[in-house]
């Protein structure tokens, strides 16, 4: 949608309300275009805005599925913050950006390319699904040397653009409430690059390289082997084989941008976590509690069961159901000779999870009322020595705002116990 559509346009709705539709909003008003309107849950006082039919252009949000939310008769007329802004980047700004998606490590991998060119004297910003909308940058790229953003299978869904440099984590079975099967997800994940010339660049993991989800017929396709180099602590979290794989992306990208290698030596070494993955938030009784609630799918539970094997003494399942199966994590908790206790959480997905453990009947669990039932029980089980995990494997949206408010109260719960770090 480009901007002299917005301009000339009657009559608009912003749905949804969240950063991308407030991001929209403060765009609008940038531009003078005053002629909108907003609806989302939480805002009732736009009644109207549910005759669709009314709008001539109807701006979604990301969180919001089109295709189920709205009729088809007003498909034609949807767009989203992060499709203008592709449509109204010219060339030259075009190919300044970096893009990042994945099933998971989009944003640590985000944070490390960005804390890298920053640290090369780059003019950089970053962007996307890391926190606030495209449309806040599009009058800023003139003035930058790169925008690095993490997107969304979400915000890429009906991308018909695609970034000049093009990163994928992974891509395994996530969303599968949102966008009905893994074939549309993965596809839907693909758009990132899928528009891509023989000018671009796509980077992902050398295990991905034989995949036919990266072959395109434009892009320069590169390999990223695992990153070792500047993570001396072998025990640190930065050695679990997915982050390996995710910042040898980024040495990639250090390397197709033929940048200093003190840079990167500064930036790897510097290197600190983001909220609520894997952080120790206390210890009782020398049993270390970490939270890891950003693991919200199988796949990256089994990475921190794989990574943390025999000095995992309790794991805190559960939550939101999004259709996923909980056998792969059992079957990779045999696989690793890890016989710690399952604390199952009272959920929407403890059925599934209690029907999967059917199956390892050598595996003890218990059952929680609460996350302070589940800290409580923690410590009644856990060895010291040992650590305790919450990986849920699932999304937090049954019983909490998003997964930060979870992770909260788990360190409050923990801290309240007397944990200490």
């Amino acid at each position: 949608m480009k901007i002299s559509q917005l301009i000339s346009a009657k009559k608009i709705l912003i749905f949804g309300y969240g950063v991308e539709g407030k991001s929209t909003e403060k765009f609008f008003q940038s531009k003078e275009i005053v002629h909108y309107e907003i609806h989302d849950d939480g805002l009732d006082e736009f009644s109207d805005a549910k005759n669709f039919e009314s709008f001539d252009i109807i701006v979604v949000s990301a969180g919001i599925n089109r295709q189920t939310s709205l009729p088809d008769s007003v498909q034609s007329r949807c767009t989203s913050n992060t499709e203008i802004f592709f449509h109204n980047l010219n060339p030259k700004n075009r190919r300044k950006t970096i893009g990042i998606t994945g099933t998971k490590g989009k944003s640590m991998t985000a944070k490390f390319a960005y804390e890298l060119l920053q640290n090369c004297d780059k003019n950089v910003d970053l962007a996307g699904n890391y926190g606030s909308g495209l449309l806040d940058y599009l009058d800023k790229v003139d003035e930058l040397d790169f925008l690095v953003m993490e997107l969304s299978s979400f915000q890429l869904a009906f991308l018909d653009r695609s970034v000049h440099i093009a990163m994928c984590t992974n891509l395994y079975e996530d969303h599968l409430d949102w966008h009905g099967t893994v074939e549309e997800y993965h596809d839907h994940k693909a758009n990132l690059w899928k528009y891509q010339t023989e000018a671009d660049y796509l980077l992902v993991p050398y295990r991905y390289c034989d995949l036919p989800n990266f072959k395109t017929e434009g892009t320069r396709l590169t390999c990223g082997s695992m990153y070792h180099q500047f993570f001396p602590d072998s025990d640190s979290i930065w050695h679990a084989e997915h982050y390996l794989h995710n910042f040898g992306l980024v040495h990639e990208l250090y390397r197709l941008l033929e940048l200093p290698e003190t840079a990167m030596k500064k930036t790897a070494q510097n290197l600190k976590a983001l909220p609520h993955r894997m952080a120790h938030v206390g210890t009782i009784n020398d049993i270390k509690f970490y939270d890891n609630v950003i693991a919200t799918n199988p796949h990256a539970t089994i990475a921190d069961v794989s990574f943390l094997k025999n000095r995992l003494g309790s794991l805190i399942l559960g939550g939101a159901d999004r259709g996923n199966s909980f056998v792969p994590i059992f079957d990779a908790m045999r696989r690793n000779h890890v016989r710690c206790h399952i604390i199952v959480e009272d959920s929407e997905s403890k059925p599934k999870i209690l029907e999967a453990l059917k199956e390892f009947p050598h595996l003890e669990y218990s059952e929680s009322k609460d996350m302070e039932d589940t800290v409580r029980i923690a410590l009644e089980i856990t060895p010291p020595g040992k650590i305790c995990l919450l990986s849920p494997a699932c999304a937090s949206w049954d019983k909490y705002g998003g997964y930060p408010e979870k992770g909260a109260d788990f360190e409050s719960c923990v801290k309240k116990q007397g944990g200490k770090l």
